[in-house]
């Protein structure tokens, strides 16, 4: 009889544990954090053109004078804005006849100045070209640090300066010619700017007499003959003064 009731429970405690649901136990899922990417930096081109440099005022002008502007406009068809005061810099760009600009000062020898366009673009002209509602004479002279100048004087036999001598300095390169010009002043001198960086063998040379020249008869001749043949050689960079001597 006990046999029995064994063999019995023994059946209900199965039956018991099939219907009975295996409790599962959870994965644990690894979840990525979600990465917040920062937005691509949109990289605009650098202007391809080089920065004009603003040149620094000399001391014996004031600081504040280079805000002072003169109004002026170009008066030849077409002419260039120079990153220099001297045809031998490079050209930023081109201006037609009557195009206004602010005239901010000018170079030693008052052949070259410094211009303001409409757009804000900083650059020299040749002052024989440009017309300025002020006389040249008090515009604030601008010191050129980055380019060399070449510096002389024209004079005759007694020493007695001599005016309108146009003096090219000038060397043959593989591209072409690097040259730039200036009239002597009342005094006599001149002022030729080039490029920095300029360096080598160079010709300074006498190339044109003005017909205002101290020089010159009425019908702008002169019989004389500078020495040398109005002729030098100097080596860049230089500072040593370059003098012609005319003799009638």
């Amino acid at each position: 009889m006990n046999h029995k009731i064994f063999i019995i429970g023994f059946v209900c405690c199965l039956l018991l544990t099939s219907c009975i649901a295996p409790t599962t136990q959870p994965v644990a899922t690894s979840i990525s954090p979600t990465v917040q990417e920062s937005p691509t930096e949109t990289k605009v081109p650098s202007d391809t053109q080089e920065p004009t440099l603003i040149p620094e005022v000399t001391e014996e002008v004031a600081q504040n004078t280079i805000i002072q502007s003169f109004p002026g406009k170009v008066a030849v068809e077409v002419i260039n804005l120079r990153t220099g005061p001297g045809t031998a810099h490079d050209v930023l760009g081109k201006y037609a006849k009557d195009a206004p600009v602010s005239v901010l000062g000018k170079a030693l020898g008052d052949g070259w100045l410094l211009v303001e366009t409409p757009a804000g673009q900083w650059g020299w002209m040749n002052a024989e070209f440009v017309t300025i509602d002020a006389p040249i004479s008090t515009l604030p002279v601008i010191s050129v640090t980055y380019s060399i100048m070449v510096h002389g004087k024209v004079t005759n036999v007694d020493g007695t300066p001599i005016n309108s001598i146009t003096v090219a300095v000038y060397q043959q390169t593989v591209s072409g010619e690097l040259r730039s010009d200036d009239a002597t002043d009342a005094n006599g001198d001149f002022y030729v700017f080039m490029p920095n960086g300029s360096q080598g063998r160079f010709s300074v040379a006498v190339v044109d007499v003005g017909c205002d020249s101290s020089i010159v008869d009425s019908e702008c001749k002169y019989a004389g003959k500078f020495d040398a043949n109005g002729i030098a050689e100097i080596t860049l960079p230089s500072s040593e003064p370059v003098d012609f001597v005319y003799r009638q």
